[in-house]
């Protein structure tokens, strides 16, 4: 019987040379004796041991195969490295963890019109009426803003506009994607129904965009609060909406606070202790999160701006409605050959500090062409 031992050590660089593997064609018949089946399974794995070897000796004779080894390996590890790199870079664009701020983010509840402004913004028309979105729409537009000079020429800025969904279910993982890459946020009220919901906006606003002290707060991030429908009777009025959301979120904070201060209690355990300190430092985040002291007394957008907690916060009345009737308007009057000029176009009603605006582009969306006009160049 043949030993594997016996033929497993290498022998010289002549020998190698000189060796022939055994033929594949080698027949090993055995007659369902164990002696016999073993012997066979021992000539079958010399067989596959001389073949290998001869193939590795082969090698050794032919440096250029090395060469060719090494070159194929280090070109795929570059090629998956390359693959692995763009994979990452792109699941960065857009996600809470992009540094890249180049787009005004709409958003707002469901039905309060972030969606209709989009498509105003994109297509100057609403088309065939509004649509509810349930994901984001991007695009880039181009705002033309009008000057107060009438000597000077239209303004004519290219935004990258996003349209947040604003169903409360899934808003969350788009505010996630998308604050990190806001340079203003214009947050839509739907103002004919705000009486009935003022609890629900100003939660909204203060749980999803407020709160968030690294992609809000800490960047000063711009905030147009753009109360829509004013084409309607109902429509509650600019400065009605922000008091009214002041009242609401103090009320918010202070409940937060109570409950909170509430739940802190230690009976002397390590346990309770432990609990302690973790309350503790949710207080902290909450309050950090809303940047608020208590001696500044009462909550107010005024006084936020002012204390630098966050960026500016400016109101304005608007109506998509409005904005795509004037824009139908204009069309019949070029086709008719009329300039279709109108000395109450666009104004820019968001400057300076915090402001309320119900007048001039309250029947339009020009307050908010302005608004993302001057922050996206910024």
């Amino acid at each position: 019987m043949s030993s594997f031992s016996s033929s497993s050590s290498f022998p010289s660089s002549e020998d190698a040379q000189n060796h022939s593997p055994p033929s594949e064609e080698k027949e090993f018949a055995f007659d369902g004796d164990d002696g016999n089946v073993l012997d066979a399974i021992l000539h079958r794995v010399d067989f596959i041991w001389e073949r290998t070897r001869a193939k590795v000796e082969d090698v050794y004779h032919h440096p250029e195969l090395i060469v060719l080894v090494l070159f194929s390996l280090v070109l795929a590890h570059f090629i998956a490295g390359r693959i692995f790199f763009n994979k990452g870079k792109e699941r960065k664009i857009g996600s809470k963890n992009s540094k890249k701020r180049d787009s005004i983010v709409l958003c707002g509840q469901d039905g309060a019109g972030s969606t209709s402004a989009y498509l105003l913004l994109k297509n100057k028309s609403l088309g065939l009426g509004t649509v509810t979105s349930s994901i984001e729409n991007e695009s880039e537009v181009e705002i033309c803003v009008s000057s107060s000079d009438r000597d000077a020429k239209e303004k004519r800025v290219k935004v990258n506009v996003v349209d947040v969904p604003g169903h409360a279910k899934i808003r969350n993982r788009f505010y996630e994607r998308f604050l990190p890459r806001a340079k203003g946020i214009v947050f839509f009220v739907d103002g004919v129904e705000f009486s009935t919901n003022k609890r629900d906006v100003a939660d909204h606003l203060y749980n999803e965009i407020l709160i968030d002290y690294d992609n809000v707060r800490r960047k000063r991030i711009p905030i147009l609060i753009a109360c829509n429908k004013t084409d309607k009777e109902a429509c509650s009025p600019a400065t009605f909406v922000k008091k009214r959301l002041e009242s609401e979120i103090e009320m918010i904070r202070t409940t937060r606070d109570v409950m909170l201060k509430d739940a802190q209690f230690d009976d002397g355990s390590r346990k309770a202790k432990k609990r302690a300190k973790e309350i503790e430092k949710k207080r902290e985040r909450e309050v950090t999160g809303l940047g608020w002291k208590d001696e500044w007394g009462k909550f107010s957008f005024d006084k936020a701006a002012e204390m630098k907690t966050h960026g500016r916060f400016l109101f304005c009345a608007c109506s998509c409605v409005g904005e795509d009737r004037e824009w139908k308007l204009k069309k019949e009057a070029e086709e008719k050959g009329d300039d279709g000029s109108d000395n109450n176009g666009d104004t820019n009603n968001s400057s300076g500090g915090d402001k309320t605006s119900n007048s001039g582009g309250s029947r339009n969306l020009s307050a908010v062409k302005a608004f993302a006009a001057e922050h996206a160049g910024r």
